[in-house]
């Protein structure tokens, strides 16, 4: 059977999920029929070589570049020599505009929908997937585009949380399993939209704190916030805190505090 690949660009106004982290929980069906493809098909390839012949196969490819000092995350199909190592793309010619900081290819279905999928990354799955091969965690799953109740505040009053051992695993990390809850709060077009699910890589939270998220942001009034907890059952239920929340709040703890040692004084 023909090979399938993610095809996106983060710099797309519909395609917020081909950054990294990709997040398949906010894709659309129709943004999976357009995006995840049959590479067999000449007008869904991008050649490397004017045509594919003996010598040559198809791959998933994957690149992170910075065009005018914006990152740009790429998904795509591509033909290459049987020979070529997995990451010579790294070496292409580029405009002096773009800087090419990563790009690799892979022979699997959707292997480009990984955050990376070199040695190191492979090593480091292997790593994630032994340690927490005894674990199992339970996540609440929902999407606000199909139901609001998703949304902040979260109303998981018609819900049944989901254990994460039971979900379906992703066809390019066939051996790793979900560990995390994972809440995403995307805003496209002045839409907020709010996704709930569990969750198969990374760490929770920034460097393994809880209490941060990723965010990103983009041009078409796009906003993304990504955070991810293993530290009880249901963690992706309430506001999860990107930095700027931390700070107001240990802000406003260290007011009360004050102002409570200065209560104390007068009395």
């Amino acid at each position: 059977s023909a090979l399938k690949c993610w095809r996106c660009s983060s710099d797309a106004s519909t395609a917020a999920f081909c950054d990294d982290p990709f997040t398949q929980d906010i894709i659309t069906e129709q943004q999976r029929r357009w995006s995840y493809v049959d590479c067999s098909y000449p007008p869904q390839v991008n050649y490397q070589f004017n045509q594919p012949n003996q010598q040559t196969r198809p791959v998933c490819k994957k690149m992170k570049q910075i065009i005018n000092d914006r990152v740009v995350v790429s998904r795509s199909c591509a033909y290459e020599d049987v020979n070529t190592p997995p990451n010579s793309c790294l070496n292409a010619q580029t405009p002096s505009y773009i800087k090419t900081e990563f790009c690799e290819t892979c022979i699997t279905d959707g292997c480009n929908g990984a955050v990376q999928y070199g040695p190191a990354a492979l090593m480091i799955l292997n790593k994630t997937v032994l340690y927490y091969s005894c674990s199992a965690i339970k996540c609440w799953e929902c999407r606000s585009d199909s139901d609001p109740k998703c949304a902040d505040p979260f109303d998981n009053s018609t819900l049944s949380i989901t254990d994460c051992k039971q979900v379906e695993r992703k066809e390019h990390l066939p051996e790793a399993q979900a560990t995390m809850c994972r809440k995403i709060r995307q805003k496209v077009n002045g839409e907020w939209r709010y996704f709930r699910s569990c969750a198969f890589m990374g760490e929770p939270g920034i460097e393994g704190d809880e209490r941060f998220c990723l965010m990103r942001s983009g041009t078409y009034n796009i906003f993304m916030e990504y955070c991810t907890c293993n530290s009880k059952d249901g963690c992706n239920t309430g506001a999860l805190h990107g930095p700027t929340a931390v700070v107001l709040q240990l802000s406003v703890s260290l007011a009360v505090l004050l102002s409570a040692m200065g209560l104390f004084r007068h009395m």
